[in-house]
């Protein structure tokens, strides 16, 4: 109980080690050290290898997948999630690298041949297997940066864009 605990905080909750292991002994009265917090995050790590697996093989037959990354601090120096998603399946994978070497690493995108939604990030363009789409809410995002500098023809595509995704729903 006490490893799952440590786990989901410290991987489920995002807690560093050190906090992982303050709210253990708030709970219940034992404090472990960050290297158990560590060790029992490796051993849920072997736990869900085939998960992650049985994933990972739904993905790489995908017809389309959203991926983003996102930066994490891990022990002073950032780190990236990289993320993997359709509506059925999520993988997230962890790298100390953004671009092509942290999301390569994930083993999915390298031969990934169908449609692959992202945002504006060039790093996903050097992907040479598969089409490239933009994903809306970041395309959203970037109009309305331009409508801020004072660009009335971004309102416009605002405005279609948002009627499009009206429509599809």
């Amino acid at each position: 109980g006490m490893q799952s605990a440590m786990s989901y905080l410290n991987l489920g909750q995002l807690l560093p080690c050190e906090r992982t292991a303050e709210v253990c002994q708030d709970l219940f009265g034992h404090r472990p050290s960050a290297g158990s917090v560590v060790r029992a995050a490796a051993q849920c790590a072997s736990h869900i290898a085939p998960a992650v697996e049985q994933i990972s093989g739904v993905l790489r037959q995908a017809g389309q997948l959203h991926a983003d990354e996102t930066g994490v601090r891990c022990m002073t120096k950032t780190h990236w999630v990289h993320v993997l998603a359709m509506p059925t399946h999520t993988l997230y994978s962890h790298s100390t690298k953004r671009g092509r070497e942290g999301f390569d690493a994930a083993g999915i995108l390298p031969d990934f041949s169908g449609n692959l939604v992202h945002d504006f990030w060039s790093a996903y363009d050097t992907l040479e297997n598969c089409f490239h789409s933009r994903c809306n809410a970041h395309l959203l995002r970037e109009l309305k940066a331009f409508i801020e500098v004072g660009h009335p023809w971004a309102q416009g595509l605002t405005n279609e864009l948002l009627a499009m995704k009206q429509a599809a729903e």
